[in-house]
């Protein structure tokens, strides 16, 4: 808004080269307006309209042609910075909303890694304990094994051998 008046305090009368200037700097404002109030879009018109809206309305009471051409092209300016800003804040509006739900869906994958890392982390568990389990089965049946393959071994001797005390001198070892 003070803008907007100084537009008015410093409206040169004679001068076109300050006018331009005056148009130009008002313009680089309401576009920087853009960038930087397009979040909140009331924020936004409160300040384009009464920065821009004063200097078109004092270059059309001027009277003449080109200052109304100016005056007109003023107020384009102002409506296609209006248009922008809507548009922009559309699109700012609209990446925050992704952003929002990439956290949601972030969190949510974090959590869904989180419940199968726990739950490959119990199949691994049991699958050690299976495998202690086979591995004491293995080695149980090998020494029943090796007792069978002993037993046999002295069967067929005691069957071949006559001598008793040699016999039960292997039997003993």
């Amino acid at each position: 808004m003070l803008w907007g008046a100084a537009s008015i305090l410093f409206y040169p009368q004679s001068n076109e080269t300050h006018l331009i200037v005056l148009g130009f700097v008002l313009g680089g404002m309401g576009a920087g307006a853009v960038t930087s109030l397009n979040a909140y879009l009331p924020a936004f018109y409160v300040y384009l309209i009464p920065s821009l809206v004063p200097f078109c309305v004092q270059l059309a009471l001027e009277g003449d042609a080109d200052h109304f051409v100016m005056a007109a092209a003023c107020a384009m300016y102002m409506i296609a910075l209006m248009i922008l800003g809507q548009q922009t804040n559309r699109w700012l509006t609209a990446s925050i909303r992704h952003r929002f739900k990439n956290i949601n869906l972030i969190r949510s994958l974090e959590s869904r890694v989180e419940e199968r890392t726990r739950k490959i982390r119990q199949v691994n568990e049991q699958l050690r304990r299976d495998i202690a389990e086979r591995q004491r089965a293995e080695s149980t049946l090998a020494e029943y094994g090796e007792r069978q393959d002993a037993v046999a071994e002295f069967s067929r001797m005691a069957l071949s051998e006559f001598d008793l005390d040699v016999l039960f001198h292997m039997a003993v070892l």
